[in-house]
């Protein structure tokens, strides 16, 4: 794991040539997080968002369940004989 980590960020957090800092250099490696917060936060927006139309999907059931039931005691109580 040290390894790898000196390989990525240079030996000892060094930021000097070695790794990753010293291809990209401040800049780029400032661009490569905020990629990669923006990546994320686009993945998480689209979590919240299959939620909410899940959501709005029941919501669309549940209302037109109780619609029909709303018709069909309309039906029993205009079909009621007390003659």
């Amino acid at each position: 794991m040290e390894g790898l980590l000196s390989a990525l960020f240079g030996k000892g957090f060094d930021f000097g040539k070695e790794g990753i800092m010293g291809i990209l250099g401040s800049e780029g490696m400032k661009n490569l997080v905020s990629g990669g917060m923006g990546l994320y936060q686009a993945n998480q927006t689209g979590d919240m968002l299959d939620f909410q139309k899940n959501m709005a999907t029941k919501a669309d059931a549940r209302t037109q369940t109780l619609f029909d039931q709303d018709q069909d005691e309309q039906k029993a109580l205009n079909n009621l004989n007390f003659g």
